[in-house]
């Protein structure tokens, strides 16, 4: 089975792939690869209030999930994996920093089948016209 993800998805399709021992590929387009370190990047507008509010939030999704959803962080879940990746990202996304695409690709670095495809162009959710061709090349090479 392969997986793919978007955003969100493509954080959780890489913490999943580290736990399911079905999973024999996954692709990820725009994932983040730290919670925490995205709600101080994304809040950052806010100053000192920030931290607090960061805090408050997985404070709160503690109370209503029963755990921690900041970790494992999605970096730490890629630096597991052996199975193909494809982790694809853009310079342009105005929601997930490409610093996060760096900070995955450092973690799949010992991977040999991990593949960072960097989009010349597009905000987040924009897709090449060839996108689509091109994952499904992904999951035909290596789901069988």
């Amino acid at each position: 089975m392969g997986v793919f993800g978007f955003s969100l998805g493509g954080a959780v399709a890489l913490l999943t792939a580290a736990e399911d021992p079905r999973i024999r590929a996954v692709a990820a387009y725009a994932p983040f690869a730290d919670l925490r370190l995205l709600g101080h990047e994304l809040y950052a507008w806010l100053g000192p209030l920030r931290r607090p509010l960061v805090a408050l939030m997985l404070l709160w999704a503690r109370a209503v999930f029963g755990h921690d959803i900041s970790r494992p962080a999605p970096a730490e879940a890629a630096a597991r994996l052996a199975i193909p990746v494809l982790l694809v990202a853009s310079r342009e996304d105005e929601q997930i920093p490409f610093a996060h695409a760096e900070r995955l690709a450092r973690a799949l670095a010992p991977n040999p089948r991990a593949e960072l495809l960097v989009l010349p162009h597009g905000r987040h959710g924009e897709l090449p016209p060839d996108f689509g061709a091109r994952l499904a090349r992904f999951f035909l090479l290596y789901v069988k």
